[in-house]
């Protein structure tokens, strides 16, 4: 398991539907467990992925969870 946390210029929900676009049926394949406007948790093969993200006065603060899926939750916090 890997926690990972970056600040991005990005607003909460930004962060948010950018996770879900990468990390989805239509990105990485993962089932949307949750998804709300701070954080999302996404599963499937066997881990699972969740990305919270609080507001800041420039953007957000991002930190990654995942279990199976350390490679893209690294390459996730590259894009973002």
């Amino acid at each position: 398991m890997i926690n990972l946390g970056k600040q991005s210029k990005m607003a909460p929900a930004q962060v948010v539907r950018r996770a879900t676009e990468f990390f989805g049926p239509n990105g990485a394949g993962l089932t949307v467990h949750t998804e709300g406007e701070t954080r999302a948790r996404f599963e499937g093969g066997g881990g699972f992925v969740v990305v919270e993200a609080s507001a800041t006065a420039h953007g957000s603060d991002v930190s990654v969870q995942s279990q199976e899926w350390e490679r893209q939750a690294q390459q996730f916090l590259e894009k973002i």
